[in-house]
């Protein structure tokens, strides 16, 4: 058996590098949450027995194998529903996240297409304004082309 415990003892470690990431990188209402079904629930217990049991390197007598069952789906249960709540909480922050994000690219849809319509605008009025300009330049050349010839 301690050998199974030796080579289960890695897998301990690693959940305890999650739990202390989660622990340092979570919002402080979850964290409290968090703490607060690890020490009020079947998770408490459960958690307290595992690192008992690799700090001794031998299994307890405390649970018969009805009770750690039961005691240990309690806990999962309780680990579960709360990964099923964040993560509720995190699909409702990335859509809130997503339709604000399409929204402003709508917006500046919108605004990119009147900026278009504005610069076409001003484009086709100083090309009138040009083109009238040119005109009465014309006119006035061929008025003086005409004294000039008539001279």
């Amino acid at each position: 058996m301690v050998a199974t415990l030796h080579g289960l003892a890695g897998v301990n470690e690693i959940y305890k590098s999650y739990e202390t990431e989660f622990l340092s990188k979570a919002s402080p209402a979850t964290m409290e949450r968090y703490k607060k079904i690890r020490n009020t629930t079947a998770l408490k217990p459960t958690m307290d027995y595992i690192n008992n049991v690799f700090q001794k390197f031998s299994f307890d007598s405390l649970y018969d194998a009805e009770q750690w069952w039961k005691t240990s789906g309690q806990a999962t249960d309780q680990l579960k529903g709360f990964q099923q709540d964040l993560m509720r909480q995190v699909h409702s922050t990335i859509a809130t996240a997503y339709k604000v994000e399409v929204m402003s690219r709508n917006r500046t849809l919108v605004l990119l297409i009147v900026a278009m319509v504005l610069v076409f605008a001003i484009m086709l009025y100083t090309t009138h304004i040009i083109t009238q300009m040119l005109d009465k330049l014309n006119q006035a050349a061929q008025k003086i082309s005409i004294r000039i010839h008539n001279c």
